[in-house]
């Protein structure tokens, strides 16, 4: 059993432990009544955000430390007047199919706050930052951008760049919703398009700001 694994596991011991339910926790933290039993039954999202794990600590009266893979003192926080991304050792393939599936937090990007604002209105805790690699998003994206990620809406909320797990592994791809299918697109038109059923992919959350990397010299 992995860490992560054993995490969720101990949460589902802890909530039956304090006479308490997946919904009842889910409310508590001011989410939907779903939204601790998928953390603990599908492992979305994939770490809990800091927020939720302060309070989920609070109300199931352990150290946080317990709640999270990661060395607490690592978490990142953002000051009032900055924001910190999390930037994460993991590669969004846009070619074909090569992944790597580590998210392990390596460094922050601290921005200033109102900087942040002009680009995203999302807690910066629910974002992650990861470079992209392969050429399928050409010319939108580039092997060696930077992607911004909003990992809190792992759902489809509107047509857009999406970070998805397939069969295939991890990508960035352009999402079309449909009455019944969604499209995933790829904008280098050398590389094929398809369609698939929500339960055939997962949204891991929607690209919401890229930088373009471009070395001088």
């Amino acid at each position: 059993m992995s860490k992560k694994e054993e995490i969720r596991s101990r949460i589902e011991q802890l909530i039956d432990e304090n006479g308490l339910n997946f919904r009842k926790v889910s409310l508590m933290i001011g989410k939907g009544d779903s939204y601790i039993q998928r953390f603990v039954r599908l492992g979305l999202p994939d770490r809990l955000p800091e927020v939720v794990r302060k309070q989920l600590a609070n109300i199931l009266h352990v150290n946080e430390q317990e709640l999270t893979d990661l060395p607490v003192s690592l978490v990142p926080t953002s000051s009032p007047n900055s924001a910190s991304i999390k930037i994460v050792d993991i590669v969004a393939c846009c070619g074909n199919g090569i992944e790597a599936l580590s998210e392990n937090i390596i460094g922050t990007w601290d921005i200033p706050i109102e900087k942040y604002k002009d680009f995203s209105t999302t807690s910066p805790e629910n974002t992650c930052m990861f470079q992209v690699a392969g050429d399928s998003m050409q010319p939108t994206l580039n092997s060696g951008d930077w992607v911004v990620a909003d990992v809190s809406q792992n759902y489809i909320s509107v047509d857009g760049l999406y970070l998805i797990r397939t069969a295939s592994g991890l990508s960035v791809k352009r999402i079309l919703s449909g009455l019944t299918d969604i499209s995933v697109i790829s904008d280098n038109s050398n590389y094929p398009n398809f369609t698939a059923s929500i339960g055939e992919i997962t949204i891991l959350g929607r690209i919401i700001y890229i930088l373009n990397a471009r070395k001088i010299g």
